[in-house]
């Protein structure tokens, strides 16, 4: 399995990580989601059904072992920093607690590997 986490730096590689399942403290193994989304200009647009162009928001998601029944989930969206080793740590704690967790990638590739997906459009 690739690196993801880099310590020195207390970051997590976006490019590493909206591609490959990270494993947690634990053995819980994350699982890649892309959600397609649209962004539309303005109210204008929308109301003519032009949505804009789809693009993919990239997340991994962290499920607990849990039989049966719904499990709440917690999605976080990290800032412009991109996704520290500290959002594992959370992570973590609340699949411990039998929550689902999620990390949404919410920022197109800016000439840094740490800020990374939102593909297409």
């Amino acid at each position: 399995m690739a690196t993801v986490a880099s310590a020195e730096l207390s970051r997590v590689d976006a490019a590493v990580f909206v591609s490959t399942a990270v494993v947690l403290p634990g053995g819980t193994r994350g699982a890649i989601v892309n959600v397609p989304t649209r962004n539309p200009v303005d109210y204008g647009p929308t109301i003519h059904s032009d949505l804009g162009a789809e693009v993919l928001l990239s997340a991994q998601l962290f499920s607990p072992s849990v039989s049966g029944g719904r499990v709440s989930a917690v999605v976080i969206v990290p800032g412009s920093a991109g996704i520290g080793l500290h959002h594992l740590d959370q992570a973590s704690a609340f699949v411990r607690r039998a929550l689902q967790c999620s990390f949404l990638i919410r920022f197109m590739h800016m000439g840094s590997a740490t800020r990374l997906p939102i593909r297409g459009g």
